[in-house]
């Protein structure tokens, strides 16, 4: 759910940045994004050796635009790299990515993230590093775990007061349905941008 997204990215910007990692098997967000906002530089990720082979065919308006590219890498932090369907593939910090595509210094527009459990990693370290980029829409999936791990719950906590913090605050949550009982969809507005879409709206 993008908030105000019209406020946020409106249609006579000249161009916008958008990051979503985790693709999986569709890309219905993306599609939305760029057919509303055709100005929209799209990059998309995913790791999973199945998705990277197949990227085309889950996402055929990738062969529509140069707007959208598909890079076959995960966000990550601390962790580096992940073992999925028995092969090690690469992860690298938003930081690291930014700067691998040429963005270093960039506001990202929307930054929409589902990493299966890594969301906290990714975020504790751009933050612990100072890597964490002008960014006006946090979208995520989070991972909750429970008793009698409560390793999860903790790192939750400290992710929200860090985001929080930094000027995100949350406007939407609701449970994912189709994943475990502790899954759940987060969206957050930097008020700073808000501020200032509303300010120039009223101009």
């Amino acid at each position: 759910t993008m908030c105000d997204p019209e406020c946020i990215i409106p249609k006579t910007q000249p161009s916008c940045l958008v990051y979503s990692f985790g693709v999986g098997q569709t890309c219905s967000f993306e599609h939305q994004v760029w057919t509303e906002h055709p100005n929209c530089e799209i990059h998309l990720f995913d790791p999973t050796p199945s998705v990277v082979r197949s990227s085309s065919k889950i996402c055929p308006t990738l062969e529509l635009s140069r707007r959208l590219q598909f890079h076959p890498w995960g966000l990550g932090g601390y962790q580096t790299s992940l073992n999925i369907e028995g092969k090690t593939v690469e992860l690298l910090s938003l930081g690291a990515t930014m700067s691998r595509l040429g963005h270093s210094g960039r506001t990202l527009d929307v930054f929409k993230f589902d990493v299966e459990g890594s969301e906290y990693d990714a975020l504790r370290y751009s933050f612990d590093k100072k890597e964490m980029p002008a960014i006006n829409l946090l979208l995520f999936e989070g991972h909750m775990g429970g008793p009698p791990n409560l390793t999860v719950p903790v790192a939750f906590r400290q992710t929200m007061t860090r985001l929080e913090s930094a000027g995100f605050r949350l406007y939407h949550t609701e449970r994912n349905p189709y994943g475990s009982w502790a899954d759940f969809e987060a969206a957050f507005v930097n008020k700073t941008a808000l501020q200032m879409s509303y300010s120039a709206k009223e101009l």
